[in-house]
């Protein structure tokens, strides 16, 4: 599902999504299967992202665990899973993909546009979001189905969270930690 623009969109935490016309906003839905690793897929969903970016613009993106795309330590893009699951069985699995491709950094909400960009700031040109989202699609099918081992090592070499200083959230702490690792699970 691809929608041109979004007027209530969210992000991970509920969090608002600026996605006006010239961006991607894309949901991929799977049905549940035993064979679905839930941990895997915004992995396997980053790389997608990535390698797609790469073919389709020539940009070299990166990761931001847990599911941020980025340049240069601006957001271009973001990623949001969600299911539905009765007992242990998976029934479905949603996507939810959201890039900025062709629009103008000062589009966005003032408090935005100092750690947010889109493609077309970054190459100075605009860009075939149908062309993108294809390339997405076609890479997440054949990511889908490689070794979780080959899938983290390629992560792994575009994941800028790691040796960082992190953050860590919860309802009544904040707790200060380097990643130094990220696993499948």
């Amino acid at each position: 599902l691809i929608a041109k623009e979004q007027t209530d969109a969210y992000g991970r935490r509920g969090r608002d999504w600026h996605s006006p016309r010239g961006g991607l906003w894309m949901t991929i839905t799977l049905k549940g299967s035993k064979e679905i690793d839930l941990n895997m897929i915004p992995i396997i969903t980053a790389i997608s992202i990535i390698k797609a970016l790469k073919k389709t613009t020539k940009i070299e993106a990166e990761i931001k665990w847990p599911n941020d795309i980025q340049f240069k330590d601006k957001k271009i893009g973001g990623i949001i899973c969600e299911t539905e699951i009765y007992g242990e069985e998976i029934k479905w699995i949603m996507i939810g993909i959201g890039i900025n491709i062709n629009i103008q950094t000062n589009s966005f909400p003032i408090n935005l546009r100092q750690k947010t960009t889109s493609i077309e700031n970054i190459t100075n040109k605009k860009h075939d979001i149908e062309k993108i989202s294809k390339e997405i699609i076609k890479e997440f099918y054949k990511n889908i189905k490689n070794n979780k081992k080959d899938i983290i090592a390629e992560w792994r070499k575009k994941e800028q969270t790691l040796k960082r200083k992190v953050f860590i959230l919860s309802k009544n702490n904040k707790i200060q930690a380097r990643v130094t690792d990220i696993t499948y699970d």
